[in-house]
This record gives structure tokens, sequence and C-alpha cells, in this order.
């Protein structure tokens, strides 16, 4: 049965979503203190409301893709793919939307690096969710690891090339 291969093995991806994500963010904004100022705070609080939101989001997405559409995620492996990308894609968007928000009064031409810091994290994260590191606490650590790196090449050029609209 599918249902212990594919699907419980998102499960397991989730699982290394959050780290992976609060590390990246953590990161990216500890290299843009300086360029941010007091509203460093700011980010960090929405970044702590996007977490939950995303996640709602991601399973009313799941919801959509099974009910409403009527995809078979426990028996079909390509239902569970599909719901498997869009619920990620929907995650990740929501998260970025929310980070947007808040970087549109700091940065000029903030929805490219918003744009970017997506591509370069939902890439880390497909990289790492398909890598051969499957299961145990090592996955979770390499997400978290990868999180950091991914926090730090963003920061880093948001805070090198990007303008302050102050």
């Amino acid at each position: 049965m599918l249902l212990t291969s594919v699907f419980l093995g998102y499960l397991m991806w989730l699982a290394i979503t959050y780290p992976f994500w609060i590390a990246s963010n953590l990161t990216k904004i500890w290299f843009m203190r300086r360029l941010l100022g007091a509203s460093k705070l700011l980010l960090i609080k929405a970044n702590a409301v996007a977490l939950p939101l995303a996640l709602l989001a991601t399973f009313m997405t799941i919801y959509v893709f099974v009910f409403a559409i009527g995809l078979d995620v426990l028996q079909n492996a390509s239902h569970s793919r599909i719901t498997i990308l869009g619920s990620v894609f929907i995650f990740f968007m929501v998260l970025m939307l929310i980070e947007w928000l808040v970087l549109r009064r700091q940065l000029t031409f903030s929805g490219f690096w918003v744009a970017g810091s997506l591509i370069t994290n939902l890439g880390a994260w497909i990289a790492l969710a398909t890598s051969f590191l499957r299961n145990g606490i090592l996955f979770i650590l390499l997400s978290i690891v990868l999180g950091i790196a991914v926090g730090a090449i963003n920061g880093i050029l948001i805070t090198r090339f990007g303008k302050s609209k102050s």
C-alpha cells in the first residue's frame, strides 16, 4: 500500500520544513539587521505569525486536492506527488507574501528580493527533500544547516545589493 511509502513520507518532509524555514529566516534577518533597523523585530513577529498561517494554507490545499478535486493520495503515487508539491508551493508562497508585506516598506525592489528568496529557499528545500537521507535526526539537522546556509546567502545578497528606502 502506498500509504506508508509516499504519503507518510510527506510528514517527514513537513517535519524538515519548519526547522529549515526558521533557520533560514533568522539567519537572513541577522545579516539584514543594519539594513532593517527597528523593523527587524516586526519581520521576526511576522514570520512567527506566518508559520501557522502557512500551515493552515497547506492543510487547506491538501483538503482541496483530496476532497474537492478528488485526488486519491493514499493509492495513487502521482496524486500524492501533486498534492505534496502543491501544498509545499502554497506554504512557501504564504510565507513570502507576509515577508513582502514587511519588506516593501524598507527595501526598493522588495518583490525582486522576496522572489529570489522564494526561489532559493524552494530550490534548497526540494534538493533536501529529494536527498538520500530520508529519516532520522540527521535529516532534520541537515535541514537546519542548509537553512542557515541559504539564509546567509540571501541575507548577504540583500544587504550587499539591496537599497534602503530611507
